[in-house]
């Protein structure tokens, strides 16, 4: 979505780190094994779409890490423990960002 069809299905988001007091909010993403330098160029790419798509800075650092599998990037990536309650949000733009973020992310992934 936010890399290209190609990059997309090479690689997968990890995990999300927000920002607080001691560190920038970072992305890491998956890529697989030999694609590492496509994703490594596009780094500022990405970070810009994704922070345009929300209407704010929501990544300062993307990193980068491998997965080597032959055929594919993995059916059911882990998912993180912790989940929003997007009715908590109170900025509805964000909120409703959120939502369609949410339901193009389940289409491509389901």
């Amino acid at each position: 979505m936010f890399v290209g069809d190609e990059l997309f299905s090479l690689s997968y988001p990890k995990k999300y780190l927000s920002s607080n007091k001691f560190r920038k909010s970072v992305l890491e993403v998956m890529v697989k094994r030999g694609h590492e330098v496509e994703l490594e160029y596009s780094k500022k790419k990405i970070i810009d779409k994704i922070n345009s798509f929300f209407g704010y800075d929501l990544i300062s650092i993307l990193k980068v890490y491998t997965f080597d599998r032959k055929d594919e990037k993995p059916k059911n990536p882990k998912k993180s423990n912790s989940k929003i309650n997007l009715g908590e949000i109170k900025n509805k733009k964000i909120e409703n960002s959120l939502k369609e973020f949410a339901k193009v992310y389940r289409e491509k992934n389901d």
